[in-house]
């Protein structure tokens, strides 16, 4: 517990702090340029501390969870996630908090009723079907108006309510200057399935 308590502080820390590809400048959480920059190293551990730092706490915390006494209930960890999340002001760089919660409670759910085997295989879907016909870059504001690809669905561009409801709930972003690169579900929500991997599996990789 002490371990995890840690990366999460790191975890969150790091990116809690905007940082620009391959670059040294300073930016705020708006991406405005400061009048300062980082020092190497310090970007470097920034840059490291963040790369797959969402997927080694995941990891981590089905590890743990599958050795808890209730594996498959909620704890205080859930309250306290979305209760951080509304202190933090529905920052985005905080996304991880309320996502993971979300995650958990569908896993316990599909568990309780029988069809936890049947939520892996259609969540998965969200990683390998979904990314070829809705496309989640395009409508996002502020951003260059461009037209839907026709054999895709672009859920920003028709539902203009959508961006709204997805930053409050989850802190969903797109990154207009490398949109694919810092995608999302690419980059974020893949700590899903390392998750899954720390429940069934982490045991035997310990």
């Amino acid at each position: 517990d002490n371990v995890r308590a840690i990366l999460i502080g790191v975890v969150i820390q790091s990116h809690a702090i905007p940082l620009m590809a391959n670059k040294l400048g300073m930016i705020d959480v708006a991406f405005n340029s400061l009048p300062a920059e980082w020092g190497p190293m310090q970007y470097f551990l920034l840059k490291i501390t963040r790369g797959g730092g969402w997927s080694s706490l995941a990891f981590l915390n089905g590890f743990d969870d599958t050795r808890a006494m209730r594996p498959y209930g909620l704890t205080y960890r859930e309250p306290l996630f979305l209760a951080l999340w509304l202190l933090f002001d529905f920052n985005w760089t905080m996304w991880y908090l309320p996502v993971f919660v979300y995650m958990r409670a569908v896993f316990c759910a599909a568990h309780w009723v029988g069809l936890e085997r049947t939520h892996l295989l259609v969540a998965s879907q969200f990683f390998i079907l979904l990314p070829a016909f809705v496309d989640l870059y395009i409508g996002w504001q502020p951003g260059p108006e461009e037209p839907c690809p026709e054999q895709c669905f672009c859920p920003w561009q028709a539902w203009p309510w959508a961006q709204t409801f997805a930053h409050y709930t989850s802190g969903w972003w797109v990154d207009r200057g490398d949109p694919t690169g810092n995608s999302m579900v690419g980059h974020a929500l893949i700590f899903i399935p390392c998750y899954w991997i720390g429940f069934y599996t982490g045991g035997g990789i310990f």
